[in-house]
């Protein structure tokens, strides 16, 4: 007696397992071992990684041609042919990451001063050449210029050109 109890669980869980696995009874396809929820899971791992593979395509493309050559270009108020150009030396300035762009912005509140940048280095990611090109209208006022830097912690700063 004790068999056939036994005998009609497995009966019963087989059938439960089936009517789970095959919810319609003409259906061709072998019964799957998960449940229906672990499925769609795996499908969703699928679309994940055809987004991932899409996403580092776009990126390892970068911008197209297109991008660069349609977007809108700057109108400069002064012909660069009217700029003039100075260097100034800057031994206080000691790396080209927070220094610079604080000599830079420091600079650029002067209204004549149109650009600045760091002079050519010898190696790249090292400041060896601590020195940037000021390119100004005329009534640029170094005196102004280096009241400015020596305000913002670099007054040894020099003329060079």
């Amino acid at each position: 007696a004790h068999v056939n109890q036994l005998e009609l669980r497995v009966k019963i869980r087989l059938e439960k397992r089936q009517a789970f696995k095959h919810p319609h009874r003409s259906c061709p396809v072998t019964p799957s071992l998960y449940p229906p929820e672990f499925e769609m899971r795996g499908a969703a791992y699928v679309v994940a990684a055809i987004a991932a593979v899409g996403i580092m395509l776009v990126i390892a493309k970068g911008p197209s041609e297109e991008s660069s050559t349609n977007a809108p270009t700057s109108t400069v108020s002064t012909p660069a042919e009217n700029l003039e150009t100075l260097t100034l030396s800057v031994p206080e300035m000691h790396c080209q990451f927070a220094c610079f762009p604080k000599v830079k912005e420091t600079l650029e509140q002067v209204a004549t001063v149109e650009a600045v940048e760091l002079a050519e280095q010898k190696e790249e990611g090292v400041l060896d050449n601590k020195q940037v090109i000021v390119k100004y209208k005329s009534g640029f006022d170094l005196d102004e210029a280096l009241g400015l830097l020596a305000d913002a912690g670099y007054g040894e700063t020099e003329l060079v050109q």
